[in-house]
């Protein structure tokens, strides 16, 4: 029987903490322990319908249910156990005495190095939900708690979901709160561990500027920029911006993971972007960031122990005479899809045959004002291949081409071939400078491939890459499963390769982890981008620690003169990733590079 004033008999209400759409927190005295505890209980008017407080009632036990499935997390507020009084469930939660960020935001804009901190931990408790399988869904200033010491909680899960079931749409006006949400999910579309992406960068972003991302306004006006996707650069979030912009990309497939987010929220919160890597003193994308995307595991057959290997026999046969294709992997020449001539209404335009991954090729152009722009196709496997989500598939001859429009001075195209090969085109600024239209550079590109592939197989290469070339060595035949064993999860994986053999991924499906080793060349070598330079085997490598549980290393290969007569090297470069924190998360990647190295042939 219940004592007289306490919930359940053992609870004694002691404050109301907050109040919304489906239910109220109290602080209460759990008075058989003696521990402070939330109370949260189902939020339901004065002569409610029968059938109204039973449905309420379903939301809460469903909450408790999502939560339930959820492991422990520093930064995700616990659920402690459901109980019952006078017919309504009430959850007893971990209380954390705390503010909001809302109402820490209500004394003014949070510094972006602070807000940052906040977001690197939000952004952790996401990539462990998201590892649990479920979608917040619900990510706003008003449900992350922050404690005097900026210790940060994640806490709401009212409408959280399992992600399996939280992708089907339901027709009905879109679920959260409207100034936090992603465009797919105000357009009505399904959530994904993008949309709670999107919601962490809304967040921060309000954190730091006047408003949310969709600005003030109406309920009409706010739904109606957030399905437009139309977000106004941020004015004072400082270096935190690069990382925001990455969060609040309209394309969901744009957006990076949580586990990502939270390098870029690291590297802001100490004032700077996410390392990268320099090309004539011109700052890049760094590879590594790529490897902390969960990449689908593939059938490919596995290569013990071999390092040199002839190329695998492709999956399809060779095109026909007359029908576009690729042609054999190692042999097809990315540079016959290009030439400079074609871009010299920009600027200066130059054919860079000798720069980055070896299924790459990059026009560089000089435009007005000292901008660059940048023309690049990749050859890709049809399992590397990822179209556009927003384009519209149009078909030339044999060929499928789909563009997508303008995002972040950044234009993509994909060319899809009757193989399922195809390539990827980028149109893009390199650095800073005012934005010329990508997108018709972009264009230029995609035309120009379309046309040669459209007079049959892509021509080869004109040279063939030097015996000592990293372009011979099947990455995936680098590594053994006895030397995945120092990655847990990795070793009874099939690997992933990638075009000519030069990228192979392990991703096990559970996301516990990754390996992935990719090719390089770079004209400067390794620079101090990589990191603490550092002997791998008989080669020069640098270590790069990105967080707390992934860590890149970098191996020269070979040093070499490229065509223009500049020293380059190429670059063999290893990142592992792993899901739970390590005291020192470089050891594992030293030791597979290790072995990987080992494999390699004599550079000269």
């Amino acid at each position: 029987m219940d004592t007289p004033g306490l919930i359940a008999g053992r609870f004694r209400l002691l404050e109301q903490l907050g109040v919304g759409g489906m239910g109220v927190v109290w602080r209460a005295h759990d008075e058989s322990i003696a521990r402070t505890v939330a109370l949260k209980q189902v939020r339901v008017s004065d002569g409610a319908h029968p059938g109204e407080r039973l449905a309420a009632h379903e939301r809460l036990r469903r909450e408790a249910t999502v939560a339930a499935t959820v492991p422990a997390h520093p930064n995700v507020v616990a659920l402690l156990e459901v109980v019952e009084h006078d017919g309504d469930p009430w959850l007893v939660l971990e209380y954390v005495p705390s503010r909001t960020v809302d109402e820490i935001r209500a004394d003014g804009p949070l510094d972006p190095a602070r807000a940052a901190r906040i977001g690197a931990q939000i952004a952790q408790a996401l990539d462990h939900l998201h590892g649990a399988g479920v979608l917040h869904r619900d990510v706003t200033a008003r449900n992350v708690l922050v404690t005097d010491d900026d210790q940060v909680k994640l806490t709401d899960f009212g409408i959280s979901r399992p992600a399996d079931t939280a992708t089907v749409t339901t027709g009905g006006p879109p679920r959260g709160v409207p100034a936090y949400l992603a465009p797919e999910l105000a357009q009505g579309r399904a959530a994904t561990v993008k949309s709670d992406v999107f919601s962490l960068g809304a967040t921060l972003y309000a954190a730091v500027e006047d408003s949310g991302p969709w600005g003030d306004g109406d309920l009409v006006a706010t739904l109606g920029r957030a399905m437009r996707g139309d977000v106004a650069p941020p004015r004072h979030a400082g270096p935190l911006a690069p990382a925001l912009k990455a969060m609040l990309r309209r394309r969901p497939a744009d957006r990076p993971t949580a586990r990502r987010a939270r390098a870029m929220l690291l590297a802001a919160a100490e004032g700077g972007t996410a390392r990268g890597r320099l090309r004539r003193s011109r700052a890049v994308l760094a590879v590594a960031a790529a490897v902390l995307l969960v990449v689908a595991a593939s059938v490919i057959v596995w290569r013990v122990g071999v390092g040199r290997a002839e190329p695998p026999a492709p999956a399809v046969a060779s095109p026909a005479p007359g029908v576009a294709g690729l042609g054999a992997e190692p042999t097809a020449d990315p540079c016959a899809l290009l030439t400079s001539t074609a871009f010299s209404r920009f600027g200066e335009a130059t054919l860079e045959s000798d720069y980055g991954a070896f299924n790459r090729c990059d026009v560089i152009i000089r435009a007005a004002g000292g901008v660059e722009l940048d023309a690049e196709v990749q050859l890709l496997s049809a399992a590397e291949l990822r179209l556009p989500e927003q384009g519209v598939p149009e078909q030339r001859g044999t060929l499928t081409i789909v563009r997508h429009p303008e995002l972040d001075r950044q234009c993509d195209r994909a060319i899809v071939l009757p193989d399922g090969t195809g390539l990827d085109v980028t149109g893009k600024i390199n650095g800073a400078g005012a934005s010329p239209d990508v997108c018709a550079v972009g264009d230029v590109a995609t035309d120009a491939a379309a046309a040669v592939l459209g007079r049959g197989v892509l021509p080869r290469r004109p040279l063939p890459f030097p015996a000592v070339s990293l372009a011979g060595v099947d990455a995936c035949g680098l590594l053994t499963p006895a030397d995945l064993a120092a990655v847990p999860g990795t070793a009874t994986v099939a690997p992933q390769r990638g075009w000519g053999g030069w990228r192979c991924d392990w991703s096990p499906q559970s996301g516990d982890a990754d390996v992935t080793i990719v090719y390089d060349r770079n004209t400067s070598g390794l620079v101090d981008e990589d990191g603490t330079p550092t002997r791998i085997g008989d080669r020069d490598g640098a270590v790069l620690p990105l967080n707390d549980h992934s860590c890149t290393v970098s191996v020269v290969h070979r040093p070499y003169v490229n065509p223009d007569a500049e020293q380059s090297a190429e670059i063999l470069r290893l990142t592992v990733a792993q899901r739970a924190p390590l005291d020192r998360p470089c050891d594992p990647a030293v030791a597979v590079a290790r072995a990987a190295v080992s494999r390699l042939p004599a550079p000269s």
